[in-house]
């Protein structure tokens, strides 16, 4: 690690990412002129990717942008993710369909490879821990348990709060009969996350919920293969959860339009259909899909 900037600013309104893409743009400009890289490698749609684009492109150096080509609609991380890729100089796409994209917007062929996910290789590279070692180390008290991760969309922040009530009303409802336990990771930070965060402090005192930070990706890549299912809103379940396998209820609007693999739901934000979907992932023709 070469350079720390911090960045973040700690708030729920929308002020928050813009100012912290200035303050990623000065400290990478110092950076880059201090190191003077062969090359910038960035990754996905995030506001780090774009502020780095921008930098390699005023200081003459090339941009190699990963994850380009995947549509996210109804979040503003979809136009960044091709404004990345419009700035990058060379292109590593997850998917062909991806390369396709980059090639209808005017990208050139030279610059565009299809790579795949190279966290694939991660995941399977990464050591295993029992479960009963797992349970130990996190604090999980049932063998049957659900990962929760979700995050707000930017085009419904003031929705937030009660889209993580219903998702939580209806893990509740499902728990308290199944004696499953609820295992739940934080939002990220982007805004209306504060406002989900506090719903989820509402049940984390409940005997099904367990509430944690943000674990060492030895312990989340090892929580996730012990799963029975993820559901919320993170790209986890879109792009890494095929390869464990992992049932996955993606609830809401956000990951909509990106491809996906067999193990996916997509539901609405209401409590009736993220209840169905709990049922659909746990019968056995839905289990023996996702493992043939």
């Amino acid at each position: 690690i070469s350079e720390k900037i911090d960045n973040l600013i700690s708030t729920d309104r929308a002020i928050q990412r813009g100012i912290g893409i200035g303050l990623l743009i000065q400290g990478l400009s110092r950076t880059v002129e201090r190191l003077s890289p062969d090359f910038i490698f960035v990754t996905g749609d995030r506001e780090e990717s774009l502020a780095a684009a921008i930098v390699g492109n005023y200081m003459n150096v090339i941009v190699v942008h990963k994850g380009g080509g995947d549509p996210v609609y109804g979040n503003s991380d979809d136009p960044v993710r091709f404004a990345v890729s419009k700035l990058a100089h060379i292109h590593c796409c997850n998917a062909m369909e991806h390369a396709k994209n980059l090639k209808q917007i005017g990208e050139e062929d030279f610059r565009i490879f299809f790579t795949g996910h190279t966290i694939f290789k991660n995941i399977k590279d990464e050591k295993v821990i029992s479960l009963s070692k797992l349970k130990e180390i996190i604090g999980i008290k049932s063998d049957n348990y659900i990962v929760l991760m979700k995050h707000p969309l930017s085009s419904e922040i003031n929705d937030s709060e009660f889209q993580m009530e219903t998702t939580m009303s209806a893990l509740e409802t499902f728990c308290e009969k199944t004696k499953y336990q609820v295992v739940s990771l934080p939002s990220n930070s982007d805004p209306g996350s504060f406002r989900m965060e506090q719903v989820a402090d509402k049940y984390k005192d409940k005997s099904w919920m367990l509430k944690l930070e943000t674990l060492p990706r030895k312990l989340f890549i090892n929580l996730m293969r012990n799963a029975k299912a993820l559901i919320g809103n993170s790209s986890m379940g879109i792009l890494e959860s095929s390869i464990i396998p992992l049932p996955v209820i993606n609830v809401g609007e956000r990951q909509r339009g990106r491809h996906t693999s067999e193990n996916v739901i997509f539901v609405d934000s209401t409590a009736h259909e993220i209840k169905e979907a709990i049922n659909q992932i746990r019968s056995i023709e839905f289990v023996n899909k996702i493992n043939s």
